[in-house]
């Protein structure tokens, strides 16, 4: 672990089962979108990014990222998450 912090936190314990590891990581991707989009609202220019790709086991994957250019018009673009759906077409994205 390159973290300091949660190598502490990790040591001698034994949190290691799929769904303890599986909710720590949900856990801190909460929060560092949480801290990204904190960041965002503070910019003036910003864009949706949307896209979609197949896996390796050919199952669609539909990903949403944020391109926003920060202080000294620096340009970040951060993936914001990723969804599996059915497939591309534009009735699945569409809502009734």
């Amino acid at each position: 672990m390159c973290i300091p912090e949660l190598e502490r936190w990790y040591s001698g314990k034994k949190y290691f089962s799929s769904n303890i590891l599986n909710e720590q990581i949900s856990i801190i991707g909460k929060s560092i979108l949480r801290t990204l989009t904190h960041e965002i609202r503070e910019v003036q220019w910003l864009s949706i990014i949307a896209d979609e790709t197949s896996d390796v086991a050919n199952q669609e994957q539909f990903n949403i990222s944020i391109r926003w250019v920060g202080e000294n018009f620096v340009v970040n673009e951060d993936p914001i998450g990723m969804v599996a759906v059915p497939d591309t077409t534009g009735e699945t994205f569409s809502f009734e």
